[in-house]
């Protein structure tokens, strides 16, 4: 059984503006591949482009290992695209780590696939969406080139790679790209049925993920030639929030006893909340239970008489407007 072709792209690689354009090169090292995850909102973790690249022979099955990187986490789930079997599908994590096996079969002729491995894990907060490509082609055809991949760029935005001359060919090529669109000599063209000659430059355009942190790849092929090009996000600064529900307190001729239960709700990144205003006469507040993004208390009026109560965690407030309007309250 012969070992493919692998990689993890785990280093921070940027490419530089208006270079000239690159020749086709053996780019992708043989090895154990490294499933590295990170969590997209805090950027705990190493790696910033992440991919699941393999090559394999037509007509072969191959099994290679594979390594589960979620630092911190103590256990994982994932599902991959159906040319591609990762076992076992769940499991714990060992110091962040496991060792699974993946499986596919390239079909009897040159072909390429792309897909996406799902994973998740404890204490990642965004499920982690890894571009997953399979490259089948002869041992007598060229090494995948990659496109200078391009990282920390804008969720949802357009990213155009380099553009690579193309060598090898003979006579007119049909062009197949997955997940982009070519642009043959500065012009974009269809995906399927396009074709390219020797001497043509050719670039790649994907559209680049919305979340933060995640890789999206895009694969060529004409004749011996296969491309990649990889395009990772940054990071999305998800905004601390503290909110009220309800996000006022009216107390309409109270009776004695009359309570109302106000909840805080924060985002997971704040501590609870304590109580910075008060209503000293008019509503006296008792906390109640709290959760890892929720507290709770109970408000009861005290006599009529207007106020705000200030709940502060960190820089973040929430404010509740308080009213009592009553002339029979019992104080607590």
């Amino acid at each position: 059984m012969n070992r493919p072709h692998i990689a993890l792209f785990g280093l921070l690689l940027t490419a530089c503006s208006a270079p000239p354009p690159a020749s086709p090169a053996e780019v992708l090292p043989e090895g154990l591949i490294q499933l590295h995850l990170e969590d997209s909102v805090t950027s705990q973790g190493l790696s910033d482009l992440r991919s699941f690249v393999l090559t394999g022979k037509p007509g072969q099955t191959t099994t290679v290992g594979v390594v589960l990187d979620a630092p911190g986490s103590t256990a994982y789930s994932l599902t991959a695209s159906p040319w591609l079997s990762l076992t076992p599908t769940s499991g714990p994590l060992k110091k962040g780590l496991a060792s699974l096996k993946a499986t596919f079969t390239c079909p009897a002729q040159p072909q390429n696939f792309l897909g996406t491995v799902t994973v998740d894990a404890t204490n990642i907060t965004q499920r982690a969406l890894i571009p997953a490509v399979l490259v089948c082609k002869t041992s007598a055809a060229p090494s995948t080139y990659l496109y200078p991949p391009v990282t920390d760029v804008t969720p949802g935005s357009s990213v155009t790679s380099q553009a690579v001359r193309l060598t090898g060919l003979s006579g007119v090529t049909p062009l197949t790209v997955l997940g982009g669109t070519p642009i043959v000599n500065g012009v974009p063209v269809p995906a399927t049925g396009s074709t390219v000659r020797k001497g043509d430059y050719l670039a790649l355009q994907v559209q680049a993920s919305t979340l933060g942190k995640t890789t999206v790849a895009a694969v060529a092929n004409a004749g011996t030639f296969n491309g990649l090009f990889l395009v990772s996000t940054r990071t999305i600064t998800v905004p601390s929030t503290l909110s009220a529900s309800p996000d006022r307190l009216d107390f309409m001729d109270a009776l004695p006893g009359s309570a109302q239960t106000l909840t805080l709700t924060r985002s997971a990144d704040l501590g609870v909340p304590t109580l910075t205003g008060t209503c000293a006469g008019v509503a006296t507040v008792t906390a109640g239970g709290s959760t890892s993004t929720t507290s709770s208390y109970t408000v009861r009026p005290d006599g009529p008489g207007s106020c705000s109560l200030t709940f502060a965690s960190g820089v973040v407030q929430a404010s509740v407007p308080i009213t009592v309007t009553t002339t029979s309250v019992t104080p607590y």
